[in-house]
């Protein structure tokens, strides 16, 4: 059914993957479900993120006040399976992001998924920074975001542009169409129930600009899911539901195909849409 995960069957085998995380007072102990290859465990096979949400009752909190953990030491213990690893300044009730950059099983499996999350409620020992998240503006600031007319087009548009989102990750509107270099003032309104945004590419550039916005991971909210490139031409911000965002801009001067994509995680693959210029 639409939206659902109906079923899972197991193969019957178990993947090389990351098994437990657990906290320690100066690190995790990284847990494996098979023996891995001690060559390939060092320092920075390890990338280690923390960060919090700003909570609220709308979907899709964003990820804020992001620090790293530099990794001291990767240590294999003697059971094999488990890399303990050395970092400081723990920080509790945060969220930890270990990443696995060329671990290996004894056997060079890869690993099938190469990162996990912990929330450290405590530190163990009670030790652990006193966090102060502060205050926080949400708004990403872009140049590739004009939400405000160009004082040379005299309160004049060439042409009006609406775009609406529709359920199942889709845009309502999949074909638009401009004059080159007219000047656009697109609304983009969400009255779906998760975030999305609207971002127009160079050209047929869609997978490469989703698949950027993907590598961002969990930095990508704290900037709206845009990877910085010029595939990217504009841009709306991450529009919450129930509400909309307005960005004006100039049409490519160059007739063509231009495409249009939700950046945020997982959405450019469905929602999508062609914006043709000439």
């Amino acid at each position: 059914k639409l939206f659902s995960l109906e079923r899972l069957r197991w193969t019957g085998e178990t993947p090389f993957e990351m098994y437990a995380i657990r906290a320690r007072e100066d690190g995790f102990d990284v847990a494996f479900t098979e023996q891995v290859d001690p060559a390939t465990v060092n320092p920075s096979a390890f990338t280690i993120q923390n960060f919090t949400y700003v909570y609220h009752h709308n979907y899709g909190s964003p990820v804020v006040d992001i620090k790293s953990n530099a990794v001291q030491s990767a240590e294999v213990l003697p059971d094999g399976k488990t890399v303990r690893l050395t970092f400081a300044s723990l920080r509790p009730s945060y969220i930890y992001e270990v990443r696995v950059n060329s671990v290996r099983a004894k056997n060079g499996t890869r690993l099938l998924h190469d990162y996990g999350y912990y929330t450290l409620n405590k530190v163990p020992g009670g030790g652990g920074e006193t966090v102060d998240a502060g205050s926080i503006d949400g708004e990403v600031k872009s140049a590739k975001r004009p939400t405000e007319m160009p004082a040379d087009w005299n309160g004049e548009v060439d042409t009006d542009l609406a775009l609406t989102t529709a359920p199942g990750m889709k845009f309502k509107q999949t074909y638009l169409t401009v004059a080159p270099g007219a000047r656009v003032r697109l609304t983009f309104n969400n009255p779906d129930d998760m975030q999305h945004n609207f971002v127009l590419t160079a050209g047929k550039l869609g997978d490469r600009v989703g698949k950027a916005a993907a590598a961002l991971g969990i930095q990508g909210q704290a900037q709206d899911h845009i990877p910085d490139t010029d595939a990217v031409l504009y841009h709306t911000q991450l529009v919450e539901p129930g509400t909309e965002d307005i960005i004006y801009f100039t049409a490519p001067t160059k007739p063509g195909i231009y495409e249009y994509v939700c950046t945020v995680p997982g959405h450019y693959q469905v929602m999508r849409g062609i914006l043709k210029v000439g």
